[in-house]
């Protein structure tokens, strides 16, 4: 079943050419862009409109977005999923853990890129917004599925940004607790 999911969505796609900036854009209106494919040699993909729906800085927040799925591995990480899933196909909890770890894929990759530009929550959120949500399940890829509660997203970005002192603080309460307990 992900493998007839995966072929209806890049014959969806149709032609593909790769940009000089050496990301890859659709000819064809494609819901569901942009994602990232292709678990060993993965790819962001852009919708044919993206330079008429997106502002400039909201371009900028769409790429950092999805290359945070390229350098975390998130690609690979969703094959071996989807491995499980084919392993686990019976486990009436599976399905909701695998939807709820491609959500937290998200949600990190979101709370990263506002980490490095807080000064653009809106344009994030807005970028957010203007991305058409598509029906059809990429299993492999990354992208915004329907499933997705981009409420949640976007009300993750009213939280304010942890600075280092603060997360290192909570990192050192945190060790010391273990370690009182391992006394104990």
């Amino acid at each position: 079943l992900m493998a007839i999911q995966q072929l209806r969505f890049q014959r969806a796609l149709g032609p593909v050419g790769r940009r000089e900036d050496g990301l890859y854009q659709c000819e064809r209106a494609v819901r569901g862009l942009p994602a990232v494919v292709g678990v060993f040699r993965p790819r962001i993909l852009l919708p044919a409109d993206f330079e008429q729906r997106y502002t400039a800085r909201e371009q900028q927040l769409i790429v950092a977005h999805e290359s945070l799925h390229v350098r975390r591995g998130d690609l690979l990480a969703n094959a071996a999923a989807g491995l499980l899933r084919c392993l686990f196909w019976f486990h009436p909890l599976f399905p909701m853990a695998l939807r709820r770890f491609r959500q937290d894929q998200e949600l990190a990759c979101d709370a990263s890129v506002i980490a490095r530009h807080p000064g653009d929550r809106r344009a994030y959120g807005e970028a957010m917004l203007k991305t058409q949500l598509y029906d059809l399940s990429l299993p492999l890829g990354c992208h915004w599925p329907l499933q997705h509660p981009i409420k949640e997203r976007i009300e993750m970005l009213k939280h304010p940004v942890l600075s280092r002192r603060r997360t290192f603080a909570a990192s050192l309460g945190a060790l010391c607790l273990v370690e009182i307990g391992r006394a104990h």
